[in-house]
């Protein structure tokens, strides 16, 4: 499905530059809400605000520009369902998703939603309904692939999240049965990203063989490293899930310009 052609104009970039600009003011008031747990974990006490190299008044100012003008950008120069949506995924993210992580585990699940919402909103800001198929497929092959990509780093880094009091998986699940979990949702990614294919969103032959190729060579390298290898090599891992979800959204992009 083809949404528009030719070149963006500048007016059409504004959107898209509001949504950027939302989007790193809601993830610097987030480190602003978790610095003090920032600070107990290793793989994030070198974050500007728990290393001190900005002080909390100065990431409140700056995350309140980004997200004033973001919001500002989105109210004049998109459609109101594209604002609608960037104010409900911040106060999801900020208010929902950053509170549910000191009380669950799970709070990736409704948490995985502020990946999602990012797809609608760039497809509404323009000109497309919230209800075409290609993007509601897209927007579900994000939400589930954020879930195998947190619970990797819980494997990782569950002692860690353990130590600054969040709730972890570990708390619940042994590590054999995080691996099975982890195989099972990231199985269930590729598998969603097989449907822009069947339903012919992705319509050039060559670009669904790649995906299908990329999905098969993921799920084969994610079983041996979970399953065979004495030694997980995360970021290994990390990169090749990351690099496939890059290949899918290449993929679509790439289609768009054949077709």
């Amino acid at each position: 499905m083809v949404l528009f052609s030719g070149t963006l104009s500048p007016a059409m970039l504004l959107p898209l530059f509001g949504i950027l600009l939302l989007a790193c003011g809601a993830s610097a008031f987030n480190q602003y809400q978790e610095w003090s747990t920032d600070e107990l974990m290793a793989r994030t006490k070198k974050r500007p605000l728990p290393s001190r190299q900005i002080s909390t008044a100065e990431a409140v100012r700056i995350s309140s520009i980004l997200l004033i003008g973001g919001g500002f950008i989105l109210l004049y120069w998109s459609p109101l369902i594209c604002f609608t949506l960037g104010i409900f995924n911040v106060f999801w993210y900020n208010g929902i998703y950053t509170f549910l992580k000191h009380k669950t585990a799970f709070a990736i699940v409704p948490g995985a939603l502020t990946g999602a919402l990012p797809i609608l909103m760039g497809w509404t800001a323009m000109g497309g309904k919230i209800t075409d198929p290609p993007v509601l497929f897209l927007a579900f092959f994000l939400f589930l692939w954020q879930m195998p990509h947190f619970w990797l780093m819980m494997l990782k880094y569950g002692d860690e999240y353990h130590h600054a009091g969040l709730p972890v998986l570990t708390d619940h699940f042994s590590s054999f049965q995080i691996k099975v979990i982890v195989m099972i949702w990231m199985t269930a990614s590729g598998a969603t990203s097989l449907f822009l294919v069947f339903f012919r969103i992705i319509r050039h032959p060559s670009i669904g063989h790649g995906i299908t190729i990329g999905i098969l060579g993921l799920l084969s390298l994610l079983f041996y490293q979970l399953f065979i290898s004495r030694q997980i090599n995360y970021r290994l891992i990390f990169r090749a899930a990351n690099f496939f979800l890059f290949l899918v959204l290449v993929a679509l992009v790439a289609d768009n310009l054949l077709f």
